[in-house]
């Protein structure tokens, strides 16, 4: 599991340090159902989110990456992972660290254990909690501002 988000990590970091390649991170909003269906074949539907999304999930060794389309175009996109034994926070605190460093963003909010990222088009969340039972919980989601 550590090797896959260890990657995963690397590759945020690289992109969110690197202003020359794209001035904000990339994601994957306005992307149509086929062709997220082509590059998550896994991606299994779960139910109407919120009333208005089609919310979709792929599992990766214990990531639950999950994807929120409204008329086949996918409007918002989140990370969600468990840890026991704090690579959660590690996770959270490195990918918040290379936004901070990057600067690219037009408005930072701050709060009790989550940072809000505002770009041109659309914002990240990067939301950190410990369950009741102990479990470290980090979120990160794309939304369309």
């Amino acid at each position: 599991m550590k090797k896959t988000f260890t990657l995963f990590a690397l590759l945020t970091l690289l992109l969110a340090s690197q202003p020359i390649l794209a001035q904000e991170p990339g994601n994957n909003l306005g992307k149509s159902f086929a062709t997220m269906k082509s590059d998550w074949p896994d991606m299994r539907y779960v139910e109407k989110s919120e009333g208005i999304y089609d919310m979709y999930v792929s599992i990766d060794e214990g990531a639950y990456y999950m994807f929120f389309f409204q008329n086949n175009v996918l409007k918002k996109e989140a990370l969600l992972l468990d840890s026991q034994d704090g690579f959660a926070k590690e996770y959270h605190d490195a990918v918040r660290n290379a936004f901070m460093k990057n600067k690219n963003y037009r408005k930072v909010d701050q709060d009790d254990g989550i940072t809000i990222f505002y770009y041109s088009y659309f914002k990240i969340s990067l939301l950190y909690e410990v369950l009741s039972d102990g479990t470290q919980r980090f979120i990160m989601e794309y939304n369309y501002l």
